[in-house]
């Protein structure tokens, strides 16, 4: 038969962690100050090849060269491992952030992957004053003449603890500002806090 006091004790003791957890996950934790907004750039991009290769017409030539084989003997070898001649690195992706006419920001972001042939992963976070900005970001992808950049202008109001990220449509090919972002204000900041 169970010792009843034995019983409840163990339940008070496997509580209390449960209780301390319980009060301190309540707690809000602020990222940014409370006298700054956040700037944002957020995306992926690929950057054109470093060699120009046109995958469907080298499978089209390579195709017509199997039906020549078959026809002459009947017989093809398969050959699975690609003839490619180029390789399949990519540009880096190279951003250029201003505010107000200033440099913030140059730099080049290298693509991802073994060969250099993935994505390159842009992710920078600026703290700046609130306050009106002219913001501009240049895009470039290619090192390879002509270069077209993609280039992002905006005149934007930057409230406190606002956060406002930049980002790349890939379908419209266009950078522009992400949507459904919203600054914590104080009214938010006491009921979490409350």
């Amino acid at each position: 038969m169970r010792n009843k006091p034995n019983w409840i004790l163990g339940c008070i003791i496997l509580l209390l962690p449960a209780l301390f957890v319980m009060k301190y996950t309540a707690e809000p934790y602020l990222f940014y100050a409370d006298d700054v907004a956040v700037l944002k750039l957020a995306f992926q991009h690929t950057g054109q090849r470093v060699i120009e290769y046109d995958e469907i017409g080298a499978l089209k030539e390579r195709a017509k060269q199997y039906r020549k084989e078959m026809k002459k003997s009947g017989n093809v070898k398969m050959r699975l491992k690609s003839k490619q001649s180029s390789t399949r690195e990519r540009f880096p992706v190279a951003i250029e952030l201003y505010l107000n006419g200033e440099e913030i920001l140059k730099r080049e972001y290298q693509p991802s992957g073994r060969q250099r042939d993935a994505v390159s992963v842009i992710y920078d976070v600026f703290e700046i004053k609130p306050g009106k900005y002219d913001v501009k970001v240049v895009m470039v992808d290619s090192k390879r003449e002509p270069i077209t950049p993609f280039i992002f202008e905006d005149s934007v109001e930057f409230k406190q603890r606002e956060v406002k990220v930049i980002t790349f449509d890939r379908s419209k090919k266009k950078l522009h500002w992400s949507e459904n972002l919203t600054p914590i204000t104080s009214r938010e900041k006491s009921n979490t806090e409350g």
